[in-house]
């Protein structure tokens, strides 16, 4: 867990506009030309493979299943083996749309929570999976999970708004 910040600020600096809790990563908020720009830049797979790391450590500290973890990486339970891949930087993200948004968004997630509670790992890992008053009651991982990238956005927005009141 203790690399994991590291890898947070490298994959923040590789992903882009997406990571900035600001700005949405989705065709809606996000200006066409920077979404352009930033999947373009995607299509690296050095900062695919950057990015793969970073969101594997996170979603290691949010003490996920596997089952989870592929799920919101929108991958199928056969690619199971992936995930030592991505978590050794061997194996890069795809470089889709898709998997750009899911990774950036789970790593703004994180980092919104770092920078809403820096000195305390214990209570960021564990909102993931506590109800929320601000979101109904629901659990932050149960809307992601169910969700798919529009409730990894959903909570992105929710985390990004914690840390601009």
């Amino acid at each position: 867990m203790s690399s994991t910040p590291h890898l947070i600020k490298e994959a923040t600096q590789t992903l882009g506009a997406g990571v900035h809790g600001q700005v949405p990563p989705t065709p809606l908020g996000l200006r066409q030309q920077a979404l352009e720009t930033a999947l373009s830049k995607w299509k690296d797979e050095q900062r695919r493979r950057v990015a793969a790391k970073a969101v594997v450590a996170v979603l290691g500290d949010w003490t996920l299943s596997t089952a989870d973890k592929l799920r919101l990486l929108g991958l199928s339970r056969s690619s199971r083996g992936q995930l030592s891949g991505y978590a050794s930087g061997e194996k890069p993200l795809r470089p889709t749309e898709d998997a750009w948004r899911r990774a950036s968004g789970l790593i703004a997630i994180d980092r919104n929570l770092r920078v809403f509670a820096p000195r305390n790992p214990d209570w960021r890992n564990a909102w993931v999976h506590s109800a929320v008053r601000g979101l109904d009651g629901e659990c932050p991982i149960e809307i992601m999970l169910t969700d798919g990238i529009a409730g990894i956005d959903r909570i992105r927005r929710y985390t990004a708004a914690m840390i601009h009141r």
